[in-house]
């Protein structure tokens, strides 16, 4: 085989390895998430802010979460479900089940009712006990809820192996989603 074919061969097997792993069509885009070894959930891309939701869907919403909040043990976090106009009301248990069907008789229109792993009160543990500097470094410099996962997003300044499985060893890592957001100057209010 001539060098010139062995080149122009190289050259082919080149293209077609680079359109097997990045497609025909180009690069493909990141994965928005990718699971740890240690069942942490590791976020590549920042979750997006939602537009504002119309009055009555707020309302609803704020009825959910009140009812949430007053029984943390039986509910998870409530969640607008856009598309179709509705408030979930996540449930726990069969208290939580017994009041979300309560509540859904009187609007069926706008609330829908879904069971879900994590309690409020337990994703709220997880909240209370991670913000902060970790044992293994990192610092947890924000943590809120993801309720169309049910779990809570951790931003952190990074998400070594030692970080990510020491937080699977206090918490269900199921959970819990971390996003690297790197170093972030401290901002106090005036």
């Amino acid at each position: 085989m001539s060098s010139a074919r062995r080149y122009a061969r190289a050259v082919a097997l080149v293209c077609v390895g680079l359109m097997a792993m990045f497609g025909a069509g180009g690069l493909t885009p990141a994965t928005p998430e990718v699971l740890h070894p240690s069942g942490i959930t590791i976020l590549q891309v920042p979750p997006a802010v939602p537009d504002p939701l119309p009055d009555d869907l707020a309302t609803a919403l704020g009825r959910a979460d009140a009812m949430s909040e007053q029984f943390p043990a039986d509910f998870g976090y409530p969640l607008v479900d856009r598309a179709h106009g509705r408030v979930i009301l996540t449930v726990t248990s069969a208290q939580g089940q017994s009041m979300a069907e309560a509540v859904r008789a009187g609007d069926p229109a706008i609330f829908e009712i879904r069971s879900v792993r994590h309690s409020r009160e337990s994703l709220q543990d997880v909240l209370d006990r991670a913000i902060g500097p970790s044992p293994e470094g990192p610092m947890v410099i924000s943590d809120y809820p993801d309720p169309a996962s049910n779990r809570v997003i951790l931003e952190v300044t990074e998400a070594p192996d030692a970080f990510l499985y020491g937080l699977a060893a206090r918490f269900d890592p199921s959970a819990i989603a971390v996003l690297v957001i790197g170093d972030q100057p401290l901002t106090y209010p005036a």
